[in-house]
């Protein structure tokens, strides 16, 4: 099988190297800059986060999670596949939270949100209060919240399930 695609998706590369904020001999942990993808997609495998750290440190490296392209922030890379198995273990039991901080039009409420994403790959990501089937379970609790000199409201939002978008879906069903 060959695929050719005629007009791949270009980004923007960073204007110097990522930043490390981390590195040891079980992973490294850099800054993702907004706009660009964090793992090779089908038609782009050099412009991502991935790649270029691979290129940017001389050796191989396995992902642990992802980050949307538009997202910006701290992101782990391990260093081996075992690391990896042990990293995704951890995060699939709780030991190692994500927390993320989010601008959003109205004020949140303090707590869970509780959702159910519809099944289907196709954006934007819609979910439900109601049980789906084949939905997937969608929580996230949003731990703070402030109003932001730029009229928004700045939230800080804990991760309890990873599904992709799922903030913004969360947020969006919610009028926020």
């Amino acid at each position: 099988v060959l695929r050719v695609h005629l007009m791949p998706k270009r980004f923007a590369l960073p204007s110097s190297e990522i930043e490390i904020v981390a590195n040891n001999g079980d992973f490294v942990v850099a800054v993702k800059p907004s706009g660009l993808p964090t793992h090779p997609t089908l038609d782009n495998v050099k412009e991502n986060l991935f790649r270029i750290l691979e290129i940017q440190l001389g050796y191989k490296l396995f992902m642990t999670s992802r980050l949307d392209q538009m997202t910006a922030g701290l992101i782990v890379f391990a260093k081996s596949k075992s690391f990896q198995s042990q990293y995704n273990m951890w995060l699939a039991s709780g030991q190692v939270q994500k927390f993320y901080r989010v601008l959003c039009e109205r004020q949140p409420p303090l707590g869970s949100m509780v959702h159910y994403m519809h099944p289907g790959t196709t954006a934007p990501r819609k979910v439900s209060v109601q049980s789906l089937p084949k939905g997937k379970r969608c929580e996230l609790i949003v731990t703070s919240r402030e109003k932001h000199s730029t009229g928004f409201w700045l939230c800080e939002v804990q991760l309890m399930t990873g599904r992709t978008h799922q903030i913004r879906a969360q947020f969006a069903a919610s009028g926020l």
